[in-house]
């Protein structure tokens, strides 16, 4: 069973944000990404980002409420 909390910002460059954090994290995690969606794979939990018409959607999922605060703190940061 999972938790999950959801964000989501409006900004013309959506997409360039969602492949811009996914790089980042790419260089040390487990990322898979197109300029539409991406998934970031931690070992607490996970951030499932979507680009559509000037929105980002950002969901974080984890096992427990720790560790969605920690998959929230990481992505805010």
């Amino acid at each position: 069973m999972s938790i999950a909390s959801k964000s989501t910002i409006h900004s013309d460059r959506s997409s360039f944000y969602l492949q811009q954090l996914c790089k980042h994290f790419g260089h040390r995690l487990e990322v898979e990404f197109t300029p539409e969606h991406g998934q970031i794979t931690f070992d607490f939990g996970s951030c499932e980002l979507d680009a559509e018409d000037g929105t980002q959607t950002m969901a974080a999922r984890a096992s427990d409420a720790e560790a969605l605060a920690q998959v929230e703190e990481v992505i805010c940061s």
